[in-house]
This record gives C-alpha cells, structure tokens and sequence, in this order.
C-alpha cells in the first residue's frame, strides 16, 4: 500500500506535502546534512525550546524481539 493509499481520507494536497517532506527528509539524512535527531526535532509537535534541554535516550525504545515460549 502506497503512502498516497493509506492517506486517501486526508486531504490530497495535504498527503502531498508530507510526502514531500519526508522524502526531503531521507535525502537529508541519506546525503549526510541532518541526522536523525534532527529531523525528529524539526518535524516535532513540541516547542523548540523543550529540545534545547531535553537528551533522547533511543535505547530505550528499542523493541523487544526476543521468543517468547
């Protein structure tokens, strides 16, 4: 299922644009001008400010993919 599928009850220009910065996104983490962190700043809901004293442990996000019997 493609990203313009799964976004089909959204508006189609909105579903667009963030597809397009998402991409803008890759390229900048694929050509080495933004890390991940960065990114995950820039495209976040919470204010500027709570970035410039907050450290993401992403460790402790990991999944767990150990067998469970």
């Amino acid at each position: 299922m493609s990203l313009i599928d799964t976004a089909k009850d959204f508006d189609p220009d909105f579903a667009r644009t963030r597809i397009q910065s998402r991409r803008e996104d890759q390229l900048a983490m694929q050509s080495g001008e933004a890390t991940p962190a960065q990114i995950q700043r820039k495209n976040s809901i919470l204010p500027q400010d709570f970035w410039s004293e907050a450290e993401i442990n992403w460790n402790a996000f990991a999944i767990d993919s150990r067998a469970h019997s």
